[in-house]
């Protein structure tokens, strides 16, 4: 039978027929195949947390307590206090990061602002209660970020691992938009390491260090009233009765049209009584 025969048609007598000739290489599509496209989609990489901290080491054993103090003294002898606590800060390994002075008439005072180690805080505190200053407010605060600390130890963990991934993509990657993405990724990696580690390092620096504000306060001043004596109370006299005469005069000219409407009736009510004379006359 040959390739093309019609064999819809059901009157065909197959025994008389006599076979054509089979064409077997006409039955064989020989023209090449369509060339495939593929397509390989860029997929970025899985980290696993649990994983990525057991690796890297994170132990969240040790607590990070920041601690804080707030005091205020009522002295009046200003430089001896801070004497005193000039030499609590050097016993206690510590230093100031800043220290104002502020002066006026009823209240001087002076702003501390003090670092100490975060062993030394107690000490220092205890200390300064032993110099039997005069102590008016004291506000210790603690505060635990164990849970924050360690948890942006493991994030930073996770992009550095992630990073690396992607860097190793980077040198497989063979078209151009996949090696952009590729970068564009890096970048947004490598600006949340370097915030992730700023923050690690403002947290270490807060619980290694304790800050201790104080600030030193004189006694409010009352003001003092001083009593004129005779030649200057009649100095002051004659100047407020001057003063009270120019204000007499200044407010005489400020009612001017009420003067105006008075001379109008006052010379109405003189020709009245002119014209009721003259009437009285005639008669």
């Amino acid at each position: 039978m040959g390739c093309k025969q019609n064999t819809s048609d059901k009157n065909v007598d197959y025994e008389l027929a006599s076979p054509a000739p089979m064409d077997v290489m006409a039955c064989i599509d020989m023209s090449e195949p369509p060339p495939v496209n593929e397509t390989v989609k860029f997929a970025p990489p899985y980290i696993d947390e649990d994983e990525t901290s057991v690796s890297a080491g994170i132990k969240k054993s040790k607590q990070k307590i920041i601690r804080n103090a707030d005091i205020t003294i009522l002295e009046d002898e200003l430089e001896l206090t801070k004497n005193a606590i000039n030499k609590l800060v050097k016993l206690c390994k510590g230093y100031y990061s800043s220290d104002n002075y502020t002066k006026r008439e009823e209240r001087s005072s002076i702003g501390l602002s003090i670092k100490v180690p975060a062993e030394n805080f107690d000490k220092f505190i205890h200390s300064m209660e032993g110099l039997k200053l005069n102590i008016t407010r004291k506000l210790i605060s603690s505060e635990d970020v164990t849970e924050e600390y360690y948890d942006i130890q493991t994030r930073l963990a996770n992009q550095r691992k992630l990073e690396q991934r992607y860097l190793e993509l980077l040198t497989k990657a063979q078209k151009v938009s996949d090696m952009l993405e590729i970068e564009e990724h890096i970048e947004t990696i490598r600006e949340e390491v370097e915030s992730a580690e700023g923050k690690i390092k403002y947290m270490d620096d807060r619980v290694a260090y304790s800050t201790i504000d104080i600030v030193i306060t004189t006694k409010e001043k009352e003001a003092v009233v001083a009593i004129p004596g005779y030649m200057e109370r009649a100095r002051l006299s004659l100047g407020n009765g001057w003063e009270s005469l120019v204000d007499t005069t200044i407010n005489t000219f400020r009612y001017w049209p009420l003067y105006i409407l008075l001379c109008v009736l006052i010379l109405i009510i003189k020709r009245v009584w002119k014209k009721r004379k003259a009437k009285i006359a005639l008669s």
